[in-house]
């Protein structure tokens, strides 16, 4: 599903701004890297489940180029050693230095003039303006085209919050 933004900026918009939800075949994951690797020119970094014993327990962020990982996301009750948390939302804290990870590989594709930023996963702590609302503002600004991770319920919000038509 493409559409054009129509964000407000006083830098350049988008051409285009792709919204990547779960779907039967595939994860938002398994989705958001298969554009990546089918899109020269492009960086970002995307969520990935951290399973224990078959539950999920947190997610790490995936630099989609060089493939790093940190941890991001974890079951407040089950955080790993040396966790430093940035906040909390709901049951899951959130890690300093995922935020940080996200912003070096966003604010650093934005420098070397990506043509498409990848972000995944944009939700609730976005549309309250928290998580990644500050990188998905300054991807808007870029010019670069978009992709955005999120859940299907969360797409008009997201469109709304952020000024993308």
């Amino acid at each position: 599903m493409y559409c054009p933004s129509t964000a407000v900026s006083i830098f350049r918009e988008p051409e285009v701004v792709r919204f990547i939800t779960k779907t039967r075949e595939k994860s938002r994951e398994e989705a958001v890297v298969d554009v990546f690797n089918e899109t020269p020119g492009g960086s970002g970094f995307c969520s990935r489940g951290v399973q224990d014993g078959g539950s999920t327990v947190g997610y790490e962020l995936v630099d989609l180029q060089s493939r790093t990982t940190v941890p991001f996301a974890w079951l407040s009750d089950k955080l790993p050693p040396n966790w430093n948390e940035e906040l909390r939302h709901g049951k899951f804290s959130f890690s300093r230095e995922g935020f940080a990870f996200a912003g070096d590989i966003i604010e650093g594709a934005i420098r070397e003039g990506a043509k498409v930023l990848l972000l995944d996963e944009i939700g609730k702590l976005e549309l309250k303006g928290s998580g990644f609302a500050p990188l998905l503002r300054q991807a808007l600004d870029s010019g670069s085209d978009l992709v955005i991770g999120c859940r299907k319920v969360n797409i008009e919000p997201i469109k709304s919050e952020f000024g993308i038509s």
